[in-house]
């Protein structure tokens, strides 16, 4: 049986340092880091889970990067995802 993708390797894909696929979630994570950057505090301003950070604040983001990401690559997402 082929392992199926879900949404939790997802967002540790994103944690990975990975690149979002959709825009508006390449943006908002590209904003979160330079605001971080910009205040100086980049050890404690900067989410150490950005892939998690994504899923809880910006869900319908996370959600369509999920399905761009699932389409790409040809995957078979898990039934709970």
């Amino acid at each position: 049986m082929t392992k199926k993708y879900t949404k939790n390797e997802h967002m540790h894909h994103l944690n990975d340092g990975a690149t979002p696929l959709d825009p508006e979630a390449k943006k908002l994570i590209g904003d979160r880091m330079l605001k971080a950057s910009i205040n100086g505090q980049t050890k404690n301003a900067a989410p150490k889970h950005i892939g998690q950070w994504l899923q809880v604040t910006h869900r319908a983001a996370f959600n369509r990067d999920f399905e761009q990401h699932v389409q790409l690559h040809s995957l078979e997402k898990h039934c709970m995802s």
